[in-house]
């Protein structure tokens, strides 16, 4: 077994949306050593790496700890109260790529550390982003009231305003319906659980009045496809089939296959012919169809979005900030 055996509670992705201020996020593991036993009540060695682009991308923070495991072989401290090696916590900016955590330990106390990991932090730490804000002010203006900060960016208030910026879908973006009206999209945010999210489905012209609403339904993807027009099935104008499998996942629009929904009924069963299953994995996901500045989301976000609902069916859905309707 790997010596100095690291876990990672899933608390760190809460911790992380929950930074504390100024400058520090909360982190807590639980050590095991190399037989994989708890490591209690004794002294343990952590340095911790903030790497940028990729899980082995160049670093931009580093720091080390040295911290006492409780009873129960958890260690608890707060990144950006360490040791500074390199780098400053506060200087980075979340929003200009994706960002990696990667933790390495010594079960015995000292500095020799060994890699027990590396994880994606798939939400940006809000207090360390909203801590360069210099100014706030309000302004209102003929499409409802919205906050600005003093970098100028438009910070949507739900119910009342509509973004400062509207999103920007990827270049060769196609819309199914003449009546999708983009400028329209806003945030919304569920109270209970903190998360953001467009206020429509992809394609749809409007937020759906009620849980059947057609209009608020719109396009049809085929797992990990760019939005090349084959997500238009619903408008048999704009959307032809072909069973001709793609063989690239890369968005092309000189394939045979291209703008067309790739029916199929052997194996693969998938419109690739060598299947990849994470090509929409986050807002640098290669065909992610979303506009920018979001991704989808996460199975363990969608769930925990689904448990704050009134109730598990379609009145529950409807019922909540994302007012979703049927499938």
């Amino acid at each position: 077994m790997k010596e100095g055996l690291l876990s990672i509670f899933f608390l760190l992705l809460c911790a992380v949306l929950q930074a504390q201020a100024p400058g520090l996020i909360s982190y807590q593991a639980v050590i095991r050593d190399g037989s994989g036993d708890l490591v209690r009540n004794a002294a343990v060695g952590v340095r911790i790496s903030i790497l940028k682009g990729t899980a082995t991308g160049s670093g931009v923070y580093e720091e080390t700890h040295t911290v006492t495991a409780d009873g129960s072989g958890v260690v608890r401290f707060e990144i950006g109260g360490g040791s500074m090696v390199t780098g400053q916590l506060d200087t980075i900016d979340w929003l200009s790529d994706a960002y990696y955590l990667k933790q390495e330990i010594d079960p015995s106390g000292g500095n020799s550390y060994t890699v027990n990991g590396t994880t994606e932090l798939l939400s940006v730490p809000f207090a360390l982003y909203s801590a360069k804000a210099k100014a706030v002010k309000l302004r209102v203006s003929t499409i409802g009231d919205t906050l600005y900060a003093g970098s100028g960016t438009g910070v949507v208030i739900p119910g009342l305003s509509r973004a400062a910026v509207n999103p920007k879908y990827p270049s060769g973006y196609v819309h199914c319906f003449a009546g999708s009206d983009t400028t329209r999209i806003v945030n919304v945010t569920n109270p209970l659980t903190g998360q953001t999210w467009m206020d429509r489905n992809l394609g749809a012209s409007q937020v759906a009045t009620v849980f059947n609403d057609a209009a608020s339904y719109r396009d049809l993807f085929q797992w990990g496809r760019f939005a090349d027009g084959h997500q238009c099935a619903r408008d048999p104008n704009k959307s032809a089939t072909t069973n001709t499998l793609a063989t690239t996942a890369v968005y092309t629009d000189t394939a045979s296959w291209y703008g067309k929904f790739i029916t199929t009924s052997s194996s693969p069963n998938d419109w690739l012919s060598t299947p990849i299953g994470d090509l929409w994995n986050g807002v640098q996901g290669i065909n992610n169809p979303c506009p920018k500045g979001y991704r989808l989301p996460t199975s363990s976000e969608w769930d925990t979005e689904r448990s704050s609902w009134s109730s598990q069916n379609s009145t529950g859905a409807f019922a909540s900030p994302l007012k979703l309707p049927v499938a």
